[in-house]
């Protein structure tokens, strides 16, 4: 069986693969609890990805088989954290209390950040 499934960041990328041993092929499925919302499992190769969309705690068990008994069980919990994005907001002098108002805010974006940034105000 697989060591247990790392831990995710809500809104990054996240992959992980069950690889029991044993006789092929095996197919996967969750068998108790739930997977975070947005990720998804492939019953043919075990391949646990997608992008978190919640953050918490999801414990369950997922069972692999061969199509003879017993299946093999791995009991896991992954837990997705929530990374805040950072929000700098930046105003030029104008005439009126909104001009020259700018909004930078860094998504997390798998290893890195995304920056988006709104212009001025008009």
């Amino acid at each position: 069986t697989s060591g247990p499934p790392p831990g995710a960041t809500l809104v990054a990328p996240y992959s992980v693969r069950y690889t029991p041993t044993g006789t092929q092929p095996i197919s996967y499925r969750l068998r108790a609890g739930a997977f975070p919302d947005g990720l998804m499992l492939d019953e043919n190769s075990g391949q646990l990805g997608g992008t978190p969309t919640v953050s918490g705690t999801f414990p369950g068990t997922v069972t692999a088989s061969h199509g003879l008994l017993p299946d093999t069980t791995q009991n896991f919990s992954i837990s997705v954290s929530s990374t805040p994005g950072i929000v700098v907001v930046s105003s030029s002098s104008g005439g009126g209390a909104f001009d020259g108002l700018s909004l930078i805010v860094l998504l997390p974006i798998g290893a890195g950040w995304r920056k988006r940034q709104t212009g001025p105000r008009t």
